[in-house]
């Protein structure tokens, strides 16, 4: 494994949760993917853990105010300037929800609602870069915008982070690229370009850091998250009433709460719809419902931690 010191702007590099009940959290997490949890929660400040898998940083773990709040998990975006962010938020249509603020030494955070209100943040780093290993069993693999509009999400990701879609699948879903970013990854792993080509991935495929579904049965906007699942087991979250079923590992969440991913180096993989009642499955193409299985083809042979996606 190698471990990612870095992501440039406009990727993706960090996920969060905040709980109620985050020692309950803690506990599901830690068994269901081995993260174990160190304190890092300011004096006087709200709780807040994060969660390492050998020895390194996957995600964080924190309490929420006591409100009627539906557990979700945060997607962060690196940007350079947290404040000039907010600012092409408001230009381009969204609503800052957070302003711009200082997280100690670690960095700045704002954020954000797009103009369907779908919730994200972006993150300036000072001492924290973000995860430190990803697309590894029990990681982070990438994050899913669900969304009503296509075209106007493009408009307003492309003016905030200089994101472009790829084209669409049957199924709606699309590649969410940011230009250069394979570059970028390349520079660690030379020999990214060559495993794209064997594994005879569409063109951009290097540069996508994360992906896009429209809607279905009848859900707002939002983020989720997906992690690739470790084995075959059976768990639920105590009073979040998630549940991980079938070969796959999926993780049934509330809306936006998470989804887990395939066990690497499977044929076929079981896609987790919003709200759906059962489990279907479909063979292994490119498209988001199977993007995490295609970085765990890529990176057999090399574990390494590269970006979200791939």
């Amino acid at each position: 494994m190698q471990e990612r010191e870095e992501y440039p702007a406009g990727v993706p590099c960090f996920v969060d949760t905040g709980r109620q009940d985050p020692d309950a959290a803690i506990a599901f997490y830690g068994g269901l993917f081995g993260w174990e949890f160190e304190d890092v929660s300011p004096e006087g400040a709200q709780r807040y853990f994060t969660a390492t898998l050998h020895g390194l940083v996957v995600a964080a773990v924190g309490s929420q105010p006591d409100m009627d709040w539906a557990p979700v998990w945060n997607t962060y975006v690196r940007v350079e300037d947290a404040d000039a962010t907010a600012a092409k938020v408001a230009e381009a249509g969204g609503k800052v929800t957070m302003e711009p603020f200082a997280v100690g030494p670690a960095g700045r955070m704002v954020a954000f609602d797009d103009p369907e209100g779908a919730a994200l943040c972006a993150w300036e780093p000072g001492q924290t870069r973000g995860a430190q290993l990803v697309n590894d069993p029990g990681a982070w693999v990438f994050s899913t915008l669900h969304t009503g509009d296509a075209n106007g999400a493009e408009a307003f990701y492309g003016s905030v982070f200089g994101w472009k879609l790829g084209p669409a699948d049957d199924d709606g879903s699309a590649m969410v690229m940011k230009p250069g970013y394979q570059d970028f990854l390349a520079q660690k792993d030379p020999d990214l370009p060559e495993r794209l080509e064997q594994f005879q991935a569409p063109e951009g495929f290097g540069d996508v850091v994360a992906t896009m579904m429209p809607l279905s049965n009848g859900a707002s906007p939002h983020w989720d998250v997906t992690f690739l699942g470790r084995g075959r087991r059976r768990e639920r979250e105590p009073g979040v009433g998630a549940r991980r079923r079938g070969r796959s590992g999926a993780l049934r969440r509330p809306v936006g709460a998470c989804r887990a991913g395939a066990r690497p180096g499977r044929g076929r993989v079981h896609r987790q719809p919003v709200r759906a009642a059962e489990l279907s499955e479909r063979p292994l193409r490119w498209s988001p419902a199977t993007l995490n299985t295609a970085v765990a083809s890529l990176a057999r042979g090399r574990r390494r931690a590269g970006g979200a996606c791939p």
